[in-house]
């Protein structure tokens, strides 16, 4: 089975101190987990200590693991189907 292609992450902007985030950071569901890029072109996994409720609203905040990336915001995924077993 072929992975998903990305689709949009939203981001709460008030948690933007520095108003710079411009572009939108991408989300997909492949056969393994769910891969979230941020807004710089980094990839990470959401892992089982994420909850991501009907609406794709993903809590914890999502916070890049790349060394140096600033990445640390409270996103809703778009397009997501519903709630999922094990969310993966």
């Amino acid at each position: 089975m072929a992975d998903a292609p990305y689709g949009q992450i939203v981001i709460d902007f008030d948690n933007d101190p520095t108003g710079q985030l411009q572009q939108p950071g991408m989300w997909r569901w492949t056969h393994e987990a769910i891969d979230v890029k941020c807004l710089y072109g980094h990839v990470s996994v959401l892992g089982n200590d994420f909850d991501i409720d009907d609406f794709g609203n993903v809590t914890p905040s999502v916070e890049c693991p790349a060394e140096g990336c600033d990445f640390h915001f409270h996103i809703r995924l778009v397009g997501w189907p519903g709630k999922k077993e094990n969310n993966a």
